[in-house]
């Protein structure tokens, strides 16, 4: 759980699936939102850094056997504003976060280890004022969807490693809707 009010990342172990009382971990960027999981079990974390103009960041970090967190990537920039929510595509590859003020997708690649690297800092625009508040991949990791609460709108890309091509807009979704999940 990450608690962007105090730049921490909440760590819960869960011995035999009971949850116990949660460790507190800094955040190497500040202001953490939304975040992936690796299937080896490295976190990544989309950080807007107070909505800061252009510091928009993704951290890694390894979840260790104990539960603690060992960076691997700290705040790796990408120059946009709002990094909120973000995607890590199959095969733990390629990450992808929505930065809502840039109304644009960030990519960034993830080596074996874990280690974050930008492929583009831009990889897609959304529209002027869509503000881009969530994604979601399809399971198969060819398309990914955003959903952008200031023109009601769901937009796709075509995935291609880290760049995205657009695809027509879909239908309107209320500007309410504030979460989109997909297979």
């Amino acid at each position: 759980m990450t608690e962007s009010g105090t730049n921490q990342i909440d760590v819960f172990p869960r011995p035999g699936g009971a949850i116990m009382a949660a460790t507190a971990y800094p955040s190497a960027g500040g202001t953490p939102s939304g975040f992936g999981l690796t299937t080896s079990g490295v976190l990544v974390v989309a950080e807007s850094n107070g909505g800061a103009a252009g510091a928009g960041s993704v951290s890694s970090y390894q979840i260790m056997s104990d539960h603690s967190l060992s960076l691997i990537s700290g705040a790796v920039g990408n120059g946009q504003t709002g990094s909120s929510k973000l995607v890590i595509a199959p095969k733990n590859r390629y990450a992808f976060v929505s930065n809502t003020s840039s109304d644009s997708i960030s990519s960034y690649s993830l080596d074996q280890t874990g280690h974050l690297s930008p492929v583009s800092a831009v990889a897609a625009t959304t529209g002027a004022g869509s503000a881009p508040i969530d994604l979601v991949m399809s399971g198969d990791g060819k398309y990914l969807y955003v959903i952008c609460s200031k023109t009601g709108t769901i937009q796709g890309f075509q995935v291609s490693g880290g760049v995205l091509t657009s695809l027509p807009t879909t239908a309107s979704v209320p500007r309410s809707a504030q979460g989109i999940v997909g297979r």
